[in-house]
């Protein structure tokens, strides 16, 4: 999706940097390294200009600095719960919309769909203008 949901580049920088402090605080790395990953954050970030590439982006950091996995991994599940919103509200608007045969067949197709991404990407192409509704209300940001 072209969508950029509320994780922006400058919560991936306030938060990556704030696991890098802590883990320097607690001793797991030593200042140098903080430093380097710090600088490296830095300048790489601004590169990154929509939402998919900030997805890329963030398994790339995790990839690169492992100690950074549960702050990327609090991301997934962050933007997660609020694709997983957006799949309920897609749902309820059609029921509202009095299509509950359409909301019946649509739940019962995603419902064999784990990976939330993946029902997102049925529903965009089932119902767009619905997906686009509830995107305006859930992200409130877009690229």
């Amino acid at each position: 999706m072209s969508k950029s949901g509320s994780l922006t580049k400058i919560e991936v920088w306030r938060k990556t940097k704030e696991e890098v402090l802590l883990s320097m605080d607690k001793g797991k790395i030593d200042p140098t390294e903080a430093d380097r990953i710090l600088k490296f954050i830095s300048t790489t970030l601004k590169m990154v200009s929509t939402i998919d590439d900030l997805g890329r982006y963030c398994a790339m950091l995790e990839e690169k600095f492992p100690i950074l996995k549960s702050t990327i991994d609090s991301f997934r599940l962050q933007e997660e719960e609020k694709l997983d919103s957006a799949v309920g509200q897609v749902l309820d608007k059609l029921i509202k919309g009095g299509k509950l045969d359409t909301a019946s067949l649509l739940l019962e197709e995603i419902n064999k769909i784990e990976e939330i991404p993946q029902k997102i990407e049925v529903i965009k192409h089932r119902h767009p203008q619905e997906l686009e509704e509830v995107y305006g209300k859930i992200f409130n940001q877009r690229k």
